[in-house]
């Protein structure tokens, strides 16, 4: 072999061994960048989730006690809508009653009226004026009966009511 011979592989050598230097340089290059870009995304990603449903669990537990007021209003108000069923019953009775009554009351004018001989309403009118106009004679007493009845009392009918809401 000759020198130059040799040295063309001397320094094929050289060129070998400086590209696998490269490459490994290259290699340890990019495993270190490769690092530091998983170092970077895993800091990106790093989920800590209590931290993340800390907010989540707090509006939750926000949610609850307002669901916890609503059904105790729920409850009160279905309390007091029980208590009101028995005031009304006898609200609508009270009305009944005075309906009877003012329905009495208008047959008993009706008849009256008929009595006196009042027959329209123009004729009404003068006729109720007449009395507060004109100077009154001292009359007899009339020969009919007045039937004196009991004054209307609301209270009655709301004694049971109020000791039905006593006992709920």
């Amino acid at each position: 072999m000759s020198v130059v011979s040799r040295y063309q592989c001397g320094s094929n050598v050289v060129i070998i061994w400086s590209y696998v230097f490269a490459v490994s340089f290259i290699l340890k290059l990019s495993i270190i960048m490769l690092q530091q870009t998983a170092e970077g995304y895993a800091k990106t990603l790093n989920v800590n989730l209590d931290e993340r449903l800390q907010p989540v669990g707090h509006s939750v537990d926000e949610m609850l006690t307002r669901l916890e007021e609503l059904d105790t209003m729920i409850a009160l108000v279905q309390q007091e809508r029980c208590n009101s069923i028995g005031i009304t019953d006898a609200l609508e009775k009270v009305v009944d009653d005075a309906k009877n009554n003012i329905d009495m009351l208008e047959i008993k004018v009706d008849a009256a009226e008929k009595h006196l001989g009042i027959t329209d309403n123009a004729t009404k009118f003068k006729n109720f004026l007449a009395p507060i106009f004109k100077k009154t004679n001292p009359e007899e007493p009339s020969s009919t009966e007045i039937i004196i009845q009991e004054p209307f009392s609301v209270a009655k009918y709301f004694t049971n009511v109020e000791q039905a809401s006593d006992n709920l």
